[in-house]
């Protein structure tokens, strides 16, 4: 492994300009695709994902397959078989493989796989930008289903602008994806900013460090500087929306993981004594804590005494979430929200602790729960020298919108 550990799989390459780094959440043909779990450390993927076909055919290279939280679905990526990425930074914060790469140079390109926020937060923490789209533009086919009412392919780069470019070579209907939106292409040209409305919900701006209300507070000045409102308006699902996203994301995962169990193919634990042995034997030894956690839950949520209780009850919550999120962009071009609660994680910060990974997910679930886009750019250093991100949600299909506003903010020299 490389000294961040942001690789699974590394290559070389000739051009860094026209290199892509990959989640390995993605398949890929002739690399390891692991989803960084122990489950799949020695996969060897039989087809490739649509959106690495896209690239191939349009002439660019890939770096490698980058470090998740196992499955890509943990606030960082200590879930890892292969260990945590260190930010670059830092060597006692982290972050993840595909961001830090795309920082240090590596790559000019990540290709991630957006479900609970990991992915905006990652950029975030290594001073990147990110574009998650509206679920269902770019083809989720090849990708290691978790979460899949949710997970979005995504780019990251150093700029948005640069983001957008990728991202319109990667989207766009595709017959092998039932998710996949109609349009044959979809294109993000950026337009005038001048004159849009944006929101930002008090809810999201609660339980920031000091650093982090201090740049988003300059973020929003130098939005209104380049001809943008900001205005603050309340958003009640924010209170809801990141529980009810762990309620569904835990059901679904614990359905997508039921393939996992050392029969047809991933890791068999040795020495077991009939079909039902090795079923315990594999998914204990392989799955991390973080996912056995996750399988539990949602094994709870869809049984017969909590069905309607919890996973029920959680899909009426992402109805209202979306009910009121249509209405905010009928006043917004955009809503703002942080990324996270302030910089890069220390190492061991969400260890056994569940309560930060749901109470860090607040920022990042309403865009998740209901597919809309969202856009992570910069709003500067604290003190330590850390980045801190923020992001742009917008209404579906406007992704354009939100790309805008992050291009002209980071044209204005942020």
């Amino acid at each position: 492994m490389d000294k961040l550990n942001c690789y699974v799989t590394k290559l070389d390459i000739n051009d860094a300009s026209r290199a892509v780094c990959v989640d390995d959440t993605i398949l890929t043909t002739g690399m390891y695709s692991t989803a960084s779990s122990k489950m799949l450390a020695n996969f060897t993927a039989p087809f490739e994902a649509t959106v690495i076909s896209r690239l191939r055919e349009d002439g660019y290279e890939f770096a490698g397959k980058t470090n998740t939280g196992e499955f890509g679905m943990d606030i960082t990526t200590e879930s890892s078989f292969f260990g945590p990425t260190i930010n670059h930074l830092s060597e006692k914060r982290i972050s993840g493989g595909a961001a830090t790469a795309v920082a240090i140079g590596d790559a000019n390109y990540g290709l991630c796989v957006d479900s609970d926020g990991s992915a905006r937060r990652y950029a975030s923490f290594s001073g990147v930008s990110f574009i998650k789209p509206t679920y269902g533009t770019v083809s989720r086919y090849g990708v290691i289903a978790s979460v899949s009412s949710s997970e979005q392919v995504g780019v990251c780069a150093r700029t948005t602008r640069e983001a957008a470019k990728l991202l319109s070579v990667i989207a766009g209907h595709d017959c092998n994806d039932g998710t996949s939106l109609p349009a044959e292409r979809y294109t993000y040209d950026i337009v005038d900013v001048k004159g849009m409305k944006v929101g930002v919900p008090v809810q999201l701006f609660e339980g920031l460090t000091d650093d982090a209300k201090k740049l988003t507070s300059g973020f929003i000045k130098k939005l209104e500087t380049l001809g943008i409102k900001c205005e603050e308006f309340t958003l009640a699902c924010a209170d809801y929306a990141s529980d009810a996203y762990h309620i569904i994301s835990s059901a679904e995962a614990c359905n997508n993981y039921s393939r996992f169990d050392g029969i047809k193919f991933g890791y068999r634990a040795e020495n077991c004594e009939g079909l039902e042995d090795i079923y315990i034997k594999s998914r204990s030894e392989a799955f991390s804590l973080n996912t056995k956690k996750i399988v539990l839950m949602g094994s709870l949520s869809l049984s017969k005494a909590f069905y309607e209780k919890f996973y029920l009850k959680a899909l009426k919550i992402r109805r209202l979430v979306r009910e009121e999120m249509t209405e905010a962009f009928k006043k917004y071009d955009a809503v703002l929200s942080p990324v996270s609660a302030g910089s890069a994680y220390p190492l061991g910060y969400a260890l056994d602790n569940d309560e930060a990974r749901i109470s860090e997910r607040k920022y990042t679930a309403v865009a998740s729960i209901i597919g809309i886009p969202s856009v992570v750019t910069q709003c500067g250093l604290d003190p330590d020298g850390m980045p801190i991100g923020i992001q742009l949600m917008g209404d579906s299909l406007c992704d354009s919108k939100i790309i805008s506003i992050a291009a002209a903010y980071e044209d204005s020299g942020r």
